[in-house]
């Protein structure tokens, strides 16, 4: 497969991921484990955080269903926990009710996924070891299919490679080898089960494709982070900082600065040829205004002329686009008027 639509998914024991790191590799989606079904429904503890610092991707919460209660009942619990801003909701059928008839089980699922095509945008995740479970399955909404060719599914040996490998090693892979067990249509591969180590997460992850519209299924992603309740500025002044390679060097944005953003830098470097001459600020780290903090890679600079004034010394009595004021060992962006 070349080029293929790539996103992971999370659950509340994996908050080490680093998002600006999957963005820089072009990891475009995420689905986030909302609840686990241990002694019945439990949201899971960190969701709102991962859900907030997933703000940048193409995002769906994923619902552990439970057989131990109706499919109304367990929509209820769906419908008071979804976050108000997501548009698409997965549901994980997989889990086993010893005693529960395939029959009754289906017809509840069944239910389940009418009252949620009435809500959202709508996905059944399972695989074809769980088919059993259920008597019949909707042919009519997209299935996640769970299947791990081997190439990517080494239990108890994760495989650690860079993102450029990996979609080296996805080129002779298409779709599922058992697609044509798949009840409906295939809208999204499970095409690993935690055994891959990748640049973002130091831990085991899932690694899924996505075959559709992205926009279409999640909902258009957010461009900036949630304002931080200050005053509203103008429309045409600019909310955002570029993060370059190196100091002076335009040649790629790898990601952006918003007003609020606190960070951290190591050295700060004058350029004084080009267009964008002055002080360049090596970043280490940024706290988003979600809570989430980034720890730089080591090439992320951001430009300091007409753009960031450093108040300590004491600010100049210009109106720059923005400002950043220390704290003592933080300095926070925040928008100006010019």
């Amino acid at each position: 497969m070349i080029d293929p639509q790539l996103g992971i998914d999370t659950w509340e024991g994996q908050l080490e991921i680093d998002e600006a790191v999957l963005q820089a590799n072009d990891v475009k989606f995420m689905f986030i484990r909302l609840n686990s079904i241990s002694g019945g429904h439990h949201k899971d503890d960190l969701f709102d955080q991962q859900w907030a610092e997933a703000a940048g991707f193409h995002r769906a919460p994923y619902f552990v269903y439970n057989p131990w209660v109706t499919g109304q009942q367990n929509f209820d619990w769906l419908l008071a926990n979804m976050p108000p801003d997501a548009k698409a909701v997965a549901a994980d059928i997989e889990v086993k009710k010893d005693g529960l008839s395939p029959t009754t089980y289906a017809k509840e699922v069944d239910k389940f996924i009418t009252l949620c095509l009435n809500q959202w945008k709508y996905i059944t995740y399972t695989g074809e070891w769980f088919l059993q479970f259920l008597s019949y399955w909707r042919t009519d909404v997209p299935y996640w299919w769970a299947q791990y060719p081997l190439d990517f599914y080494s239990p108890g040996s994760p495989q650690q490679m860079t993102w450029d490998e990996l979609r080296k090693k996805l080129e002779p892979f298409d779709f599922p080898f058992n697609q044509s067990k798949i009840p409906g249509p295939l809208f999204c591969w499970q095409i690993s089960g935690d055994t891959l180590i990748l640049p973002g997460n130091s831990h085991i992850m899932d690694l899924n494709i996505f075959y559709k519209d992205l926009n279409e299924f999640f909902g258009t992603v957010e461009t900036q982070p949630p304002s931080n309740g200050g005053n509203d500025m103008d429309a045409d002044i600019i909310d955002f900082i570029n993060i370059r390679p190196q100091a002076g060097d335009l040649s790629t944005d790898l990601g952006d600065l918003y007003k609020g953003d606190k960070i951290t830098y190591s050295e700060k470097q004058n350029v004084t040829s080009g267009q964008f001459n002055g002080d360049w600020y090596h970043i280490t780290s940024i706290m988003r205004l979600s809570g989430q903090k980034i720890v730089a890679p080591s090439n992320w600079w951001c430009w300091g002329k007409n753009v960031l004034e450093v108040t300590s010394p004491p600010p100049t009595t210009s109106k720059p686009k923005f400002e950043i004021a220390f704290d003592p060992n933080e300095v926070e962006v925040i928008l100006k008027p010019q």
